[in-house]
């Protein structure tokens, strides 16, 4: 576990990351999957790949913004990442845009596209009328 109010990328075993996907890579993942046998059974897998999109939306539903606190972690977790005049940044995942609107305000220059299954949580994204970020359901 990281100790508390540490980056996973201060810690190298926090993280498993490389530019490739060797077949040296696949095995190990492989291995790693196998040692943890069966951890779901497949009709729980199935269902909750169909039924997550429901379950985020119900989330967002029920929860009010105000928990949700725009979180600055990308500038420090990611030096220079956005040392670029401008560009545009993925976010998959965005719920209500709590990791996009930082980048917006900080960085004049770039743009966010930011996608998520759960219609509510872009509903909440589209509300706080951000300039440029395009939001998708998918």
């Amino acid at each position: 576990a990281l100790a508390r109010g540490c980056s996973v990328l201060d810690d190298e075993d926090a993280i498993w990351a490389a530019d490739e996907m060797d077949e040296a890579r696949r095995r190990e993942a492989k291995a790693i999957v196998e040692a943890q046998g069966r951890v779901l059974a497949p009709f729980w897998v199935d269902k909750y790949d169909r039924e997550a999109s429901k379950a985020w939306d119900r989330f967002y539903r029920r929860t009010s913004v105000a928990p949700y606190k725009d979180r600055h972690y990308l500038d420090v977790n990611f030096p220079g990442a956005f040392d670029a005049p401008r560009g545009v940044a993925l976010e998959v995942g965005c719920g209500c845009g709590s990791a996009a609107a930082p980048i917006l305000r900080d960085h004049a220059g770039w743009r966010v596209v930011a996608i998520d299954f759960a219609a509510s949580a872009v509903e909440r994204l589209r509300a706080r009328r951000l300039d440029r970020v395009e939001v998708a359901l998918c």
